[in-house]
């Protein structure tokens, strides 16, 4: 199925976004790439920043699909399933393109637009929420678990921007599943033991790229 203008716009935009920076990319070169006129781009956005947000909420629907479905799907236990959350990461750490995370990318450069900073932390949010739901019924003191889970998953996106050779996400897999092991535990005895569900509520996907998402 054909693109509509506006995700063509936004596949367009948010390619450029991400390989030149936000800044780098003026409006006019997203019409020329796209291939449109401006009454066209003006008749979608109202402006750049419309945009970015408008590719950062695209980008966030594609992960969230895509990790929803590689954690969920096939894989029954906790420990299991955060090895397939850091083994989706791993894959896109990997990729050619890679070049960092595109939302702290946005922030970085643009972190005085809360439209912006919001379309980011939404993600973030998402990731943290879903190793909760994964080991909230399975560890002693899950929150705080959680918190370093989503500290090992960001830190090995910062990582692979400045050191890709020294294999972050390989690292981060395993002391995340160290860290589970090691909660698991001290979980006093008697406590739920039923398998956690996913996080499903999650906003409704925006209608953007349909490129095979990253992890980042």
């Amino acid at each position: 199925m054909p693109l509509s203008v506006r995700e063509h716009i936004i596949e367009v935009a948010g390619a450029l976004f991400y390989s030149r920076g936000i800044r780098a990319v003026g409006v006019d070169e997203i019409i020329r790439q796209a291939d449109i006129a401006k009454a066209t781009l003006y008749r979608h956005f109202r402006g750049k920043e419309e945009i970015v947000v408008a590719c950062l909420e695209a980008r966030r629907a594609r992960l969230e699909a895509r990790f929803l479905d590689g954690v969920y799907r096939h894989v029954l236990g906790p420990p299991e399933r955060l090895g397939a959350a850091f083994d989706l990461l791993i894959g896109s750490l990997s990729a050619p393109d890679f070049r960092g995370c595109a939302f702290l990318m946005a922030v970085a450069e643009h972190g005085d637009s809360a439209a912006i900073r919001s379309a980011a932390r939404g993600y973030k949010e998402f990731i943290r929420n879903q190793f909760f739901a994964i080991v909230r019924d399975h560890v002693h003191d899950p929150e705080t678990l959680t918190e370093q889970l989503a500290l090992l998953y960001e830190g090995a996106i910062a990582t692979a921007v400045i050191r890709p050779d020294a294999s972050p996400g390989d690292h981060a897999k395993r002391c995340a599943l160290l860290l589970f092991s090691q909660y698991a535990a001290t979980r006093p005895e008697g406590a739920t033991v039923a398998p956690a569900e996913p996080n499903v509520a999650i906003a409704t996907p925006v209608t953007g790229s349909r490129r095979s998402g990253r992890a980042r």
